[in-house]
């Protein structure tokens, strides 16, 4: 990685601060011991990246500018919205080398990031979709104002919170909505990958500049969320908050929001389970999906499969072969194209995943592959950031590994004997984001979609998969009830207003 520097945007400017951070690549952080931080810095600081720490005069900043530019950009034709996504998509596939590299020094693999940019190229900026979008957020104002209709108008400022557990398709789905419905919007990249996030932002600038629009309808920043985001709620600095991240602070977030008058837009936690009933006639292929649902980006995404429910007639066949599928992963460094398996984001996700196993492993359950740390060797190690594909059975629904969002590479499988037991395990939980099922029973499958508590449900198909209408990343419970993702996203940043007007009688 060479010695670029990645500026904060503000104002439709590039912005340093006096508080700057080196960014060391994931994979060299690995091959100097698996460890969390690095002595790289150390030894050659001038060698890497630099990108600034935003402050609260910048976050300020970046508000003001928002503000303004949102009252001129509501009034923007939608043709030219439309035409800065179309070379914003351009740009980012123009620039996909140089995007790949960064989000691969991020931490990412090779099959992450081409799924993200194919969902980006044939979901979230296709011409389809665009146009379906523009549609849906046109101007409603009627030419001849007369009778009762209602006005649909942007919100104004838009707060955006980044994840880092899919950093492209996750960034670029919110500013994609808030372009189309004419809000203005304050960035914050995740702290632990922020230079993608810097990068496509300023390719999107270039394409907000080539159609002469005023600078500050994009700004974004890098620095502690908890503190950006107290700053934009605390002063009111935003309209509505698009927070996508886990269920405690983003319920947290939404409360606060809602007490100040600001719109919340949340994605938060999931515990996808999906469900395999006897009925089905290809195991083999079901179980290779399976485990591309539970292992993509080492199962730090949020709509991943986390927990596996098997029919107890087919469940001991699933089970070997779901383990011959997790032994042919890859592990490795994050630029290596064959790695399937990347370093987990935070050391504290790694001493969660081994006390879940632990008390699942003590409660009755067994470990069938995996279950340690270890290297990017597959070396088993004592610290770092790799964390073993592991495959456990016999447990059970109150077990932490059933019950809480687990964003690593452990797949639970439990057996049911009926219809009415799965979709009670499948409810089970505090969230209820995404669930999946494989059956070629109609009348469950019936079932299944009528009772199952969650936002999306997929039927005979790829768990993460995702289209354009119904990319929907919202859920019940916990894991939020707006719709976050999809056309339906689009209504969640705008606000409605019922117009009467009277016949004129007493005027």
């Amino acid at each position: 990685m060479d010695k670029t520097t990645y500026y904060l945007l503000i104002d439709g400017e590039k912005v340093r601060t006096k508080v700057r951070e080196i960014f060391i690549p994931v994979k060299e952080r690995m091959r100097e011991g698996n460890k969390e931080d690095s002595a790289a810095e150390q030894k050659n600081p001038d060698a890497y990246p630099i990108y600034f720490i935003a402050t609260a005069l910048e976050n300020k900043k970046a508000a003001v500018a928002a503000r303004r530019a949102a009252k001129l950009f509501r009034k923007t034709a939608m043709e030219t919205r439309i035409a800065v996504l179309r070379s914003w998509r351009e740009k980012l596939n123009q620039h996909k080398q140089k995007i790949m590299e960064i989000s691969l020094d991020e931490g990412l693999s090779w099959e992450m990031l081409e799924w993200e940019f194919q969902t980006i190229n044939s979901v979230i900026l296709s011409e389809e979709s665009l146009a379906r979008y523009a549609k849906m957020a046109a101007p409603s104002i009627p030419s001849v104002i007369e009778g009762n209709y209602i006005l649909r108008q942007p919100l104004g400022v838009i707060g955006i919170v980044a994840p880092f557990n899919a950093v492209l398709l996750l960034g670029v789905l919110p500013i994609a909505a808030q372009i189309i419905t004419g809000n203005a919007s304050i960035i914050k990249a995740p702290s632990v990958c922020p230079l993608s996030t810097l990068y496509i932002c300023e390719l999107l600038q270039e394409a907000l500049n080539a159609e002469n629009l005023p600078p500050g309808i994009i700004n974004v920043l890098v620095g502690m969320g908890e503190i950006i985001i107290e700053e934009w709620l605390k002063e009111r600095l935003i309209d509505g908050l698009v927070f996508i991240g886990g269920s405690g602070i983003g319920l947290k977030v939404g409360r606060a929001c809602l007490s100040r008058g600001i719109k919340p837009i949340l994605e938060l936690a999931g515990s996808d389970a999906c469900v395999v009933d006897k009925t089905v006639t290809n195991l083999p292929a079901i179980a290779e999906l399976l485990v591309k649902a539970r292992f993509t980006a080492s199962g730090q995404i949020c709509i991943s499969l986390k927990r596996l429910i098997v029919q107890e007639d087919i469940y001991a066949e699933l089970l070997e072969l779901l383990k011959e599928n997790i032994a042919r992963l890859k592990l490795g460094l994050p630029g290596d194209i064959e790695t399937q398996i990347v370093p987990l984001a935070h050391a504290d996700t790694v001493r969660y995943l081994m006390f879940a196993i632990s008390e699942a492993v003590n409660a009755g359950a067994k470990i069938i592959c995996g279950g340690h740390r270890v290297d990017y060797q597959g070396r088993r190690v004592h610290s770092g950031l790799y964390f073993q594909p592991t495959l456990i059975a016999n447990v059970t629904a109150d077990m932490a590994v059933m019950q809480n969002e687990i964003l690593g590479p452990v797949l639970p499988v439990i057996a049911f004997k009926t219809q009415e037991e799965a979709i009670a395990l499948v409810n089970n939980s505090r969230f209820g984001l995404r669930a999946s099922l494989w059956s070629n029973n109609q009348d469950f499958i019936r079932d299944f979609i009528e009772e199952t508590l969650a936002g999306s449900i997929i039927i005979n198909d790829f768990h993460l998969w995702l289209g354009g209408d119904v990319m929907h990343l919202g859920g019940f419970k916990q894991s939020s009830g707006t719709n976050n993702g999809g056309k339906y996203f689009i209504n969640e940043l705008l606000a409605s207003k019922y117009i009467a007007r009277g016949q004129g009688q007493h005027v």
